[in-house]
């Protein structure tokens, strides 16, 4: 009875923070002075990082309960899906860091108009993945979406930081976005293959992270 209760007080808490997160980004161009904007901008970031993880905290209960993931499945837009994280990335890097995002000429010539996929599902593993490059890259981030040779859609988000060794379970880091980002990718299954979550070193060094759905 306690873990029901607990998980209906979180569920709770985190659509009370959604609700702010859309208040903050709605009041951000009402504001009358730069200072108002960055402080709206910046509440904003963070009701939207507090939404996040408080939506990973439910799901990891629900793994750790046994229960499967529920997955709703309908057509959604990559190029959509891509355009909304590199608008959240923008706005929670404060301008920090350069976000470089996939040219959409490029991008529609390559890519179906719409997937079959859970966009919640999507948006929570790669927004784990976000706030990871997020915290560790020195001076950019690029997001991109594309088809792979075995035709799974993939989305990959790329850092100049220290590279997949910060993000791996330690001192630093509990592993708990990897683990939500692997429970997501395996949610989505078609035609016997399953999707795939990956960490590795990026070319040209730091972190690369690619959600892979069939």
């Amino acid at each position: 009875m306690s873990e029901l209760l607990d998980s209906v007080i979180v569920h709770d808490l985190k659509n009370r923070l959604a609700l702010l997160a859309d208040s903050l980004a709605r009041l951000q161009p009402l504001t009358d002075t730069g200072e108002a904007r960055e402080l709206a901008a910046c509440s904003h970031a963070q009701a939207l990082a507090l939404t996040h993880r408080l939506s990973g905290l439910l799901l990891t209960q629900r793994l750790a309960s046994g229960r499967r993931l529920p997955v709703h499945l309908q057509e959604e837009s990559p190029l959509q899906l891509l355009e909304e994280l590199a608008d959240d990335a923008r706005l929670l890097s404060g301008g920090r860091l350069q976000i470089e995002a996939q040219a959409l000429e490029q991008a529609q010539q390559q890519l179906p108009a719409a997937w079959v996929c859970d966009r919640h599902l999507l948006r929570l593993a790669l927004d784990s993945a976000l706030y990871n490059a997020l915290h560790y890259a020195r001076s950019h981030i690029r997001l991109t979406v594309a088809l792979d040779a075995d035709g799974m859609l993939v989305f990959s988000i790329a850092d100049d930081g220290p590279g997949p060794e910060a993000a791996a379970p330690g001192e630093h880091s509990s592993g708990l976005g990897l683990q939500v980002c692997t429970a997501v990718a395996q949610a989505h299954r078609n035609r016997a293959r399953e999707g795939q979550s990956r960490l590795s070193a990026g070319s040209g060094g730091g972190a690369l992270y690619e959600l892979r759905i069939p």
